[in-house]
């Protein structure tokens, strides 16, 4: 079971060839991690959904409740929630969930750049160190071990067979779960 950033980022030794541990050092690999989590929790504050890929997407889910007797006026109740990859669901057979990410909202791809340039690091490592660690995530789920994949400022997503759950920091929860009265 993996706790905390590092103990994923050390799981990417047990692949063939990891770059991780010799061209990337460990401190650069939880670094970019580390960015990878403020770039998710950057976009889901602008209400945009973010997709990892081969892990899955993070949104934004609002549901609108009428306010008593006025139809015209609801509070708007907004939470966090992801959603596994179709390829990492079909791959290692697991329960997909049905899809509640839909709407008018713009779905925002993992930005290499950005990423690169928060950490201070070329393009290529970033982009070679989250292949590893997505590498090392399904060779853990091949060998039938619980995964904790770590976001820093959003929570943590712990995969289990064909099972699969997250855990939000209340942090990010009081930020978007704030409750706002809105008129059509």
């Amino acid at each position: 079971m993996m706790r905390s950033i590092e103990d994923l980022v050390k799981g990417t030794k047990e692949l063939p060839y990891p770059s991780i541990g010799k061209d990337i050092t460990i401190e650069e690999a939880v670094r970019i991690w580390k960015a990878v989590g403020e770039f998710v929790y950057q976009n889901l504050l602008q209400n945009r959904i973010v997709s990892i890929p081969n892990i899955g997407k993070f949104a934004i889910h609002e549901e609108k409740i009428p306010v008593a007797h006025n139809p015209s006026r609801f509070y708007c109740r907004r939470t966090p929630i992801f959603q596994l990859s179709s390829r990492l669901t079909r791959h290692f057979r697991m329960k997909e969930t049905n899809n509640l990410i839909n709407g008018s909202r713009p779905e925002v791809s993992l930005n290499i750049s950005t990423i690169a340039y928060m950490c201070h690091v070329p393009r290529f490592v970033v982009d070679v160190c989250i292949k590893e660690i997505t590498a090392a995530v399904y060779r853990r789920l091949a060998e039938n071990v619980r995964v904790e994949l770590p976001f820093a400022g959003i929570g943590v997503v712990s995969i289990r067979r064909e099972t699969y759950k997250i855990l939000f920091q209340y942090k990010l929860l009081k930020r978007i779960n704030e409750t706002v009265i809105r008129s059509e």
